[in-house]
């Protein structure tokens, strides 16, 4: 009896961590020190556990998806940019696209000279 209690115990700590992560299992097993064996066993033999984590996981990806698009009203497309190629914000990707750019524009330029020198040559 006592080792029941236990382990629901363990299951509601485990369910609070895996709220203050959204959902991320990895981080609340580490947090929680709970077994991730455990956990998963949890998940296949005990329903109410399983629609706990399933309505925890649904909870962390609306909320995900309501921060996203807060955030693209506020930056752009930008934002979305940056986080695909891993800027740290989308100024820093602005910079970067402008720096592209610009290299590109000095590329063309030489190119330009390279070719208005030849043209010369060639008459």
């Amino acid at each position: 009896m006592a080792e029941l209690a236990k382990t629901r115990i363990k299951k509601a700590f485990m369910l609070k961590v895996l709220t203050q992560t959204m959902g991320n299992a990895s981080l609340a097993i580490k947090i929680s020190g709970v077994g991730r064996r455990t956990h998963y066993n949890w998940l296949n033999s005990d329903a109410a556990y399983k629609s706990a984590v399933e309505s925890l996981n649904l909870v962390s990806v609306n909320m995900s998806e309501e921060h996203l698009l807060k955030e693209l009203e506020e930056h752009g497309m930008y934002y979305l940019r940056a986080l695909y190629y891993g800027f740290a914000n989308a100024e820093a990707y602005k910079l970067y696209q402008q720096k592209k750019i610009e290299a590109k524009v000095y590329l063309f330029k030489l190119l330009a000279n390279k070719f208005q020198q030849n043209s010369i040559h060639e008459f």
